[in-house]
C-alpha cells in the first residue's frame, strides 16, 4: 500500500521539491516526504506519518489519495504541459 501511495504521488509531481531543504535530495526521497506530508495534513483523515500507519490506515489513506489522483487527472487531462513533463 505504501508503494501505491508513492506511485500516485510520483504521478502527480510529488517528486518535485516543495521547499529549499529538498533541493538536493533525490526524487524518490522528495516524493516520500511530500506524500508523508499529505498523509499528516488536514487533507487526509488519518493525519499520521506514512511510516507510522497501520495496514487499515494505509488502506484508508490510499482510498483518499486515489480520489485526489482522480481529481488531478480530470484537472490535467489533455494538458500538454503536464503530459510532456512526464513522458
Amino acid at each position: 500500500m505504501r508503494k501505491k501511495l508513492l506511485y500516485l504521488g510520483y504521478q502527480m509531481g510529488y517528486d518535485q521539491p516543495r521547499n529549499q531543504s529538498q533541493k538536493d535530495l533525490p526524487a524518490h526521497e522528495i516524493n516520500k516526504q511530500n506524500v508523508s506530508g499529505w498523509c499528516e495534513s488536514e487533507k487526509c483523515s488519518i493525519r499520521k506519518r506514512l511510516e507510522a500507519m497501520t495496514g487499515k490506515e494505509l488502506v484508508d489513506a490510499v482510498s483518499q489519495f486515489e480520489k485526489v489522483y482522480q481529481s488531478f487527472l480530470l484537472k490535467y487531462a489533455g494538458s500538454k504541459s503536464y503530459s510532456n513533463k512526464r513522458s
